[in-house]
Formats: structure tokens, C-alpha cells, sequence
């Protein structure tokens, strides 16, 4: 039984063939989903059938309690805390520069 020949296709046009954007296809490269080789010009290829299956296996939309991974609360506190410590030096030396001019 012979099978037909792959087709080996840019990552650019598989971008197009499956509607989705390139570093999609590059993080399925990445990821083992997609069959990909490098021709002879050096150029990335993914087979065209592996890219077809691995578009309809992806679910549309972002993931359930993904919208800020890994972000805690405190971390914003702290970065404000650090902004007001950081406006009140500058005032402090500004005030300190104009008392010493002024004299």
C-alpha cells in the first residue's frame, strides 16, 4: 500500500490556511504538535495535514482564570508604595535645591 506524498508548506501559508496568526503555528512547531523540517534554502516547513488537524483540535477562546495568571495583589501594592516613596524623595531634593538657592 503506498500513501500519497506529505505536503510541506511555509509557516506563513499555513498561518493562512488555518486562519490563525504565524507565532500560533511557531508555538505548535514548539509544542510537537505539527510535523515541521527545514528545506534546502533553509526555510521552516510544517506539513499542511498536521497543520489542518492541529487548528481543529484548538479550542476558540482564552482559557477559564487565565485572564491574569500568576499576578498577586500585593505586587501592585507594592509597586504603588514604591512610586509615592519615590515622588516624595524627589520632592524632598527639590525642596532641599530651592532652600539652598534661595540663601
Amino acid at each position: 500500500m503506498s500513501y500519497p506524498a506529505a505536503v510541506w508548506i511555509s509557516v506563513k501559508d499555513a498561518a493562512e490556511l488555518v486562519k490563525r496568526h504565524p507565532d500560533t503555528v511557531y508555538a505548535w512547531i514548539e509544542s510537537g504538535r505539527v510535523n515541521h523540517r527545514r528545506n534546502l534554502r533553509g526555510v521552516l516547513e510544517v506539513e499542511a495535514t498536521a497543520a489542518l488537524a492541529a487548528e481543529s483540535s484548538v479550542r476558540i477562546g482564552r482559557p477559564r482564570n487565565s485572564a491574569r495568571p500568576n499576578i498577586k495583589v500585593t505586587h501592585r501594592t507594592d509597586v504603588l508604595d514604591k512610586t509615592s516613596e519615590r515622588r516624595e524623595d524627589v520632592s524632598r531634593q527639590s525642596r532641599t535645591t530651592l532652600e539652598g538657592q534661595s540663601t
